[in-house]
């Protein structure tokens, strides 16, 4: 399960038959090394979630709210039109998203 912060308003494409939301979560983390200095880093994940058109879920997908989200991991791979490159990214394929609230 990730738990983080949008980083962005949820961005939206229709489907024939359904809409996918689109996001990035931050997800923060801090730990103490051995010489007691405190480091924070931060994780981000690009997520895709498919809903079904009437869907209302991203109206509250706003930067800054705190959700927890857990999917599977899934590869995306194209060739670049520009240069004829092979790009890849994964992304993580949302199953089950929860609204913890906004930063």
């Amino acid at each position: 399960m990730i738990i983080g912060n949008l980083t962005a308003d949820a961005e939206t494409k229709s489907l024939e038959k359904s809409l996918v939301a689109l996001f990035s979560v931050a997800e923060n983390h801090s730990y103490t090394k051995s010489d007691g200095t405190k480091v924070d880093e931060v994780e981000y994940f690009n997520c895709e979630q498919f809903l079904k058109t009437e869907s209302k879920l991203p109206e509250f997908l706003k930067k800054g709210t705190l959700v927890a989200v857990s999917g599977r991991i899934t590869t995306q791979k194209w060739e670049d039109a520009n240069d004829g490159t092979k790009k890849s990214r994964q992304v993580v394929r949302v199953e089950d998203l929860k609204l913890l609230g906004s930063k």
